[in-house]
């Protein structure tokens, strides 16, 4: 593939990850407000799974950084809360700060980044083993959904 077509695999896993933590965000919002803890609880955990899958696609280490932190704050149970807020909710409201961040910063060195040409194999290759996890993550009929049915 030609770099241009790596470039756009890269912003469209970026715009998916993008999506989905903002379907997460919206989830977060809504285990705060419900009843349904557990339920809200198990959601949020699927969406946080999508988010890691799409996350080892970009091939870097520093892109799961999030999610290990993620698991240590588990297993750490750290206690560091504001007022009125829980353990769960404080967790992944650090892991989607720490999600936008990697994002951003992806994104501003992506015109620079050059990949060699086994990277871009390779990268092509996750994306098309991972294609029908990919799709069933993207809303059917979107944009993305469209990019990766083609791949």
């Amino acid at each position: 593939m030609s770099r241009i077509a790596q470039a756009d695999i890269l912003m469209e896993l970026v715009e998916l990850s993008r999506d989905v933590a903002q379907d997460l965000t919206q989830q977060l919002s809504y285990y705060r407000a419900s009843v349904y803890k557990e339920e809200s609880a198990t959601d949020i955990a699927a969406k946080i799974d999508q988010l890691r899958m799409i996350a080892t696609l970009f091939g870097d280490p520093w892109e799961l950084e999030p999610f290990r932190d993620y698991e240590a704050m588990i297993a750490g149970q750290v206690a560091a809360v504001y007022p009125g807020e829980c353990l769960f909710s404080r967790r992944v409201s650090t892991l989607l700060s720490a999600i936008d961040d990697h994002l951003n910063e992806l994104c501003q060195k992506m015109p620079r980044q050059t990949i060699d040409t086994k990277g871009q194999q390779d990268l092509t290759d996750k994306v098309k083993k991972h294609r029908r996890e990919l799709l069933a993550i993207c809303r059917q009929g979107s944009r993305q959904w469209a990019f990766f049915q083609t791949l």
